[in-house]
């Protein structure tokens, strides 16, 4: 399942009443967290520099993952 069908999935069961504001969240954020965190193990320093230098993307990493991304002015 992709991002777009996890959150349609989670709104749908929030609005359906089946979900909590906070399982929604919790599922949304656990599909993120997998999939930034493995994609960004399996990218090159050199597209981390491509990707600050033409959208400014600054990352944060600790132990060696990302750990933040912040949006800098270009």
């Amino acid at each position: 399942m992709g991002l777009n069908e996890t959150v349609a999935c989670a709104v749908n069961g929030l609005t359906a009443g089946v979900f909590s504001k906070e399982e929604v969240k919790e599922s949304i954020t656990e599909f993120v967290n997998k999939n930034y965190f493995r994609i960004s193990e399996e990218l090159p320093v050199s597209v981390f520099q491509a990707l600050h230098e033409t959208f400014g993307m600054a990352f944060e990493v600790h132990d060696g993952k990302v750990s933040k991304v912040n949006f800098e002015e270009v």
